[in-house]
């Protein structure tokens, strides 16, 4: 017995706030896709992935967490844990 197309899907409702969903709808239909679409092949990626089909990352990336910025001051603290470094007196704020 063939299982008809409908039984094989189920709704799947998200909720989003207001700008983010028109801010995806536009951007989904610049790429010649809708939001429902672009859900769908998010979620097949994923599966192929076995995981998210992207590097997460925060918004906006803080360039104070750069691997270059984490090097320096792993660098900076080896120095300083040598014994080397220069001490310098807080000014405080007027």
């Amino acid at each position: 017995m063939a299982v008809a197309a409908a039984d094989k899907t189920i709704v799947l409702q998200v909720r989003v706030d207001r700008e983010l969903r028109e801010q995806s709808d536009r951007l989904f239909k610049n790429m010649g896709l809708d939001t429902q679409t672009a859900v769908r092949f998010f979620l097949k990626q994923a599966v192929l992935h076995n995981g998210l089909p992207f590097k997460a990352i925060s918004e906006p990336a803080d360039p104070f967490y750069s691997e270059q910025n984490r090097a320096r001051v792993n660098r900076a603290i080896k120095q300083l844990n040598e014994g080397g470094g220069t001490g310098h007196e807080l000014i405080e704020a007027l």
